[in-house]
């Protein structure tokens, strides 16, 4: 597995990173922590979760496969956006909920939506330490690699008393370093708008988008993305409901199996960002094994493989 180190920092970490929003989607949270030992055991040590994650019970589950392993791997938690509290005193809701988002991405893309709706949203110091010691006490450690603001704004980041809190926390060790999660359009493809000290970017990319060649002005700063293999599936779909899109698309090879599809879109996404991380998510040890392929044999796309791909994710509406 490549690796690296983070850009403006001395921690060192995977290339491709294991996203955790979706651990709460196995019916036995032992599955879940069965496949995250599997990504350990094949070279991924970072691991990104979030308070909202799951209902709010990712940071929980990461915990559990954190037990004996802290000093292996890097992880990232976020703060800024927290789970509706309604939720928190209703554990059977969590349940019902979970389940539905199990056998439904329908289900889940609107859970997700309801979620960011209902769910405090809060940049506050007060909030952040809170936020910190909840999450520190979720995944059973007495630090995080990477503290990031979740879906933030550059007001949000610029707040003074924030980075007084965050520069402190720093300090005594509670975070490595800091940075923020939020969408590559809040970013306005100027890295300049968010404070230096914010160490880490970590923003939504694909094939079709070039966010991270658009990003102007991020200098030294750590960059990770994600989104890259979430079309996997639907390409995949289109090719095998429309034969005739992959005229002229032979380089990228079998473009009707998803995890086919998702491994390139990963490998692409790892080209596109040479010296960051590059996150997925997944239930499903075979995507997991092939994203690991792509990613461990170290070789970029060749130009007719790049061209191929991004004409063909180019080619294939968006979902609405």
């Amino acid at each position: 597995m490549e690796r690296t180190t983070l850009r403006g920092t001395s921690i060192q970490t995977s290339r491709l990173g294991m996203g955790c929003a979706t651990l709460t989607q196995h019916d036995d949270p032992n599955d879940a922590i069965a496949l995250l030992e599997e990504a350990l055991a094949a070279g991924i040590t970072h691991f990104d979760v979030a308070p909202q994650y799951g209902f709010g019970q990712a940071e929980g589950i990461l915990g559990r496969f954190l037990k004996g392993k802290r000093d292996r791997v890097t992880v990232a938690t976020k703060f800024g956006l927290m789970p509706s509290a309604a939720l928190a005193k209703h554990r059977g809701m969590v349940s019902v909920a979970r389940r539905l988002a199990r056998r439904s991405r329908v289900f889940s893309a609107l859970a997700n939506r309801i979620l960011r709706r209902t769910g405090k949203r809060s940049y506050d110091p007060a909030d952040a330490r809170q936020s910190l010691e909840k999450s520190l006490q979720e995944l059973g450690t007495d630090y995080v690699d990477l503290f990031l603001l979740h879906d933030c704004s550059p007001a949000d980041a610029a707040r003074d008393e924030l980075r007084h809190f965050l520069e402190e926390e720093q300090r005594r060790g509670r975070i490595r370093t800091y940075g923020l999660a939020t969408s590559f359009e809040k970013l306005g493809d100027d890295a300049a708008i968010y404070p230096a000290d914010y160490r880490i970017l970590q923003f939504d990319d694909s094939a079709r988008a070039g966010h991270v060649a658009r990003l102007g002005n991020a200098q030294d700063r750590a960059i990770i993305t994600y989104g890259a293999t979430r079309r996997a599936r639907s390409l995949a779909a289109a090719a095998q409901a429309n034969p005739e899109r992959l005229a002229g698309h032979a380089a990228v090879g079998h473009l009707t199996d998803a995890s086919v599809v998702g491994a390139l879109l990963l490998r692409l996404a790892m080209d596109d960002n040479p010296q960051g991380v590059v996150l997925f998510a997944t239930t499903r040890a075979e995507h997991l094994r092939a994203n690991v392929r792509f990613a461990a044999q170290g070789q970029t796309l060749s130009a007719a493989q790049r061209t191929a791909l991004v004409e063909f994710a180019r080619s294939i509406p968006q979902p609405a």
